[in-house]
């Protein structure tokens, strides 16, 4: 299922049941583009159609670095 929620700048697994753990990775900052910006909507939506998840926790992939040029 994580895998089909993925897209190319954001990676989902499922650490724990009813968790989606959402990660950007977007190198070398995660700096939100337009792709970036329709990926990570994308990837909600699908995740709300999920009735197994109950829960998303958004972190980075990349290290010491959560996004860049943004306050999200």
């Amino acid at each position: 299922m994580s895998s089909s929620l993925s897209g190319r700048f954001v990676k989902v697994s499922v650490p724990e049941p009813h968790v989606a753990l959402v990660e950007l990775s977007r190198p070398p900052v995660n700096a939100f583009s337009v792709e970036f910006w329709l990926e990570f909507s994308d990837v909600f939506d699908k995740i709300a159609q999920e009735p197994d998840i109950r829960v998303a926790v958004l972190a980075s992939a990349l290290p010491k670095m959560f996004t860049a040029g943004i306050d999200l």
